[in-house]
């Protein structure tokens, strides 16, 4: 088993039952599924399909549902409409010019589907399209229209998004097709849920908020990534970064949001930070891009996915690659032999233990790990065994980020799916979670199948759960098997 997760969009290349299973055979650890696109029926028969690969591999696959967020987007636009250096354009949010099609930027404006666009940006701000390879500048505001000179040029397509570097949005992180999103997901008992475009803490705490009502606190709770893609993210980054449960770096919007040229620094920024608050931290677009059309990568992406393993970070995103590319499985195969490849190099190895920014309130719960973690390795032993009600205590085990299998013991299929996602861990289930104090026979059977742990070698056992089946101070003992 790769370290290293990975993570693939489904979509009409790849929803298929067959191809789901493939992609499960060959390495995919969590299904992502983007509420952007997509019936509610056609989701609800992919979560199924999903399920039954799961079973079929009698192995966990999480499923992480995306709210679309805030996107804006141009309206309809004819085909080769070109936006031309230093002309005059103009973006208009009049409902009037919601289904007319712009044809010459001549005489047409270009309708934005954000009704108060006209009221957040100002002249002089940026406006970049098409993931910023098109960009323009407010001229001047005139009561619904938006005067703007082309800055830099292309073709603009139908439907394509935009950035707003300098422009802080009046509209609501989570709107109102999210909230409907959000409640048939939970309706569908899905592991994670990523929210786009979040701009501060209240945008996680606001989610968590309405996931515990629309579930009624049912336990364990469905998890929350927060997409790092925005100005405004960047400049709360800690603070939404310790009221999340996962951080993904969405690099397609970020590039536009904070200029191109900082995304790597920003990748390394981002995933520091997460790693020293414990959540698991997923690195997403254009990993494999090429391999949307093409059979194989190019060696730039190759030696993108594995800096992605080399920096540690729990899991990587397939995105057109999987949803929409010709080769979905094989997609998941190659970023399987990337991270395989890299994780036997030196370059994976850590020195023994890595500066990382822990809460205090963490720090207690990060050195027992990191004991149990030091001894597994002083003693050469075969794996470590982690009880977990929560995976607060497995994923404190994780960030030792040691080369030796983890694994995960819980008495949930939900958290078990949740623990997919994360760094080194195995999860597997069992049903007397609080009474495992020891490596009992079913463990010492399934450690001897999958690890080749064989009598006379040693299980470092990290016990985390109390027996009111709370997650507990661990405890941390060394077994002979």
């Amino acid at each position: 088993m790769n370290r290293t997760k990975i993570v693939c969009t489904i979509g009409p290349s790849s929803w298929e039952e067959k191809t789901i299973l493939e992609m499960g055979k060959a390495g995919m650890d969590v299904v992502r599924v983007n509420m952007a696109h997509g019936t509610y029926e056609e989701h609800q028969r992919t979560f199924s399909r999903i399920r039954k690969a799961s079973r079929d591999m009698k192995r966990p696959i999480g499923i992480m549902v995306d709210l679309q967020g805030p996107k804006i987007r141009v309206g309809e636009i004819a085909e080769e409409v070109e936006l031309l250096e230093g002309e005059k354009v103009v973006f208009s949010t009049s409902t009037r010019l919601k289904d007319k099609v712009t044809k010459d930027l001549g005489k047409d404006k270009i309708f934005v589907q954000y009704p108060n666009l006209h009221k957040d940006v100002e002249p002089g701000a940026r406006l970049l399209l098409a993931d910023g390879t098109m960009g323009v500048k407010v001229v001047s505001i005139d009561g619904q229209d938006i005067v703007c000179e082309v800055v830099t040029g292309g073709i603009i397509k139908s439907h394509k998004g935009i950035n707003f570097p300098d422009t802080t949005l009046s509209v609501p992180t989570i709107t109102d097709k999210d909230k409907k999103d959000l409640a048939f997901a939970l309706e569908q008992d899905v592991d994670w849920l990523g929210l786009s475009f979040v701009r501060s803490p209240d945008d996680i705490t606001n989610l968590k908020a309405l996931i515990s009502k629309l579930s009624h606190n049912k336990k364990p709770a469905t998890k929350v990534a927060a997409k790092i893609e925005t100005h405004e993210a960047m400049s709360e980054l800690p603070k939404i970064t310790e009221v999340s449960d996962a951080i993904v770096i969405a690099r397609g919007d970020l590039g536009p949001e904070v200029s191109i040229y900082k995304v790597p620094e920003l990748q390394k920024l981002i995933t520091s930070t997460a790693r020293g608050l414990l959540k698991p931290v997923i690195v997403a677009t254009q990993m494999l891009y090429s391999m949307v059309s093409n059979p194989r990568p190019t060696r730039a992406e190759v030696s993108d996915v594995a800096n992605a393993v080399f920096d540690h970070l729990d899991g990587i995103y397939l995105s057109d690659e999987t949803a929409s590319g010709k080769f979905p499985v094989q997609a998941v195969n190659t970023a399987t032999s990337i991270i395989a490849d890299a994780e036997s190099s030196q370059y994976d190895d850590t020195l023994p233990f890595e500066r990382l920014n822990i809460r205090p309130e963490d720090k207690a719960m990060v050195m027992l790990a990191r004991h149990a973690a030091s001894l597994a390795k002083d003693i050469s032993a075969k794996a470590i065994v982690v009880t977990t009600v929560t995976g607060q205590t497995a994923i404190a085990v994780s960030s030792a980020r040691q080369e030796i299998p983890i694994v995960a013991v819980t008495d949930h299929k939900k958290t078990q799916r949740q623990l997919s996602l994360v760094w080194g861990l195995d999860p597997i289930m069992h049903p007397h979670i609080a009474n495992v104090n020891t490596i009992s026979a079913d463990l010492r059977d399934y450690l001897h199948q999958n690890y080749k742990v064989k009598s006379g070698d040693k299980i470092v056992f990290v016990d985390g759960v109390k027996k009111d089946k709370t997650e507990g101070e661990s405890l941390v003992s060394i077994v002979e098997i």
